[in-house]
């Protein structure tokens, strides 16, 4: 059930009676886009230069999956429910994926329109994931509303990495990683004009042609000073 609370705000609730706020920002004249990655793929600096970009040309930005961590929901929260489609639209640019919104999968707005899709390496990946989950990853506060979520979930694989190596916790997580990458697969067509997939391999020492090929790629202006 959705709850209108404003023109642009929206209070979803989900499945275990969990609540999603959602507070768009106005939409401009200008067709949507999806940024896309996998966790510990370069998604962080990906969506940093999106953002710089989208900024300079005043077009917004919004990030389902930052905006659901933010209230402590997990990603098992908010991936296939079907509601969430409510908050896509026209006129702004969603950032932030690093896994796959199988909600949008069937929708023609999300099949028109353009995507980025940024991977790499999953051994690299997951083997980023271990140093991160282990020492260095942020934590959303705790929530009355949405108890048992992301804050608690990387506590809990926090204090199991302690005593894991890194063998051990690649061996273990694999197939969770493995997961994250198929739904991608098997969602995505290398043949879709909308789409542009990177590697982090080759864009990570080659970031002006990577960012030109990306803004030329949106329609975005990007001046050689920026």
């Amino acid at each position: 059930m959705t709850t209108q609370v404003s023109s642009n705000t929206l209070n979803i609730e989900l499945g275990n009676k969990k609540q999603f706020l959602v507070d768009l920002p106005k939409s401009i004249d200008k067709d949507c886009a999806f940024i896309l990655s996998v966790r510990k793929s370069g998604s962080t600096l990906l969506n940093k230069i999106i953002l710089d970009l989208c900024y300079h040309n005043q077009v917004p930005t919004f990030s389902i999956a930052d905006r659901a961590f933010e209230q402590n929901l997990l990603v098992k929260d908010w991936q296939n429910c079907g509601d969430i489609k409510q908050v896509v639209r026209d006129g702004i640019f969603y950032i932030g994926f690093r896994n796959f919104p199988a909600f949008m999968a069937q929708d023609k707005l999300f099949n028109d329109r353009k995507k980025i899709f940024l991977v790499r390496d999953p051994r690299d990946a997951i083997v980023s994931e271990y140093f991160s989950v282990a020492y260095s990853h942020s934590l959303p506060k705790a929530s009355d509303s949405n108890e048992k979520g992301a804050r608690e979930d990387i506590l809990r694989r926090r204090d199991e990495s302690k005593f894991q190596e890194v063998d051990e916790y690649v061996l273990k997580n694999a197939a969770h990683m493995n997961k994250t990458i198929m739904d991608y697969v098997n969602a995505l067509s290398v043949d879709d004009p909308n789409l542009k997939i990177y590697r982090y391999e080759d864009v990570i020492t080659q970031k002006r042609p990577w960012i030109k090929d990306m803004a030329q790629f949106l329609a975005l202006d990007l001046p050689e000073s920026l």
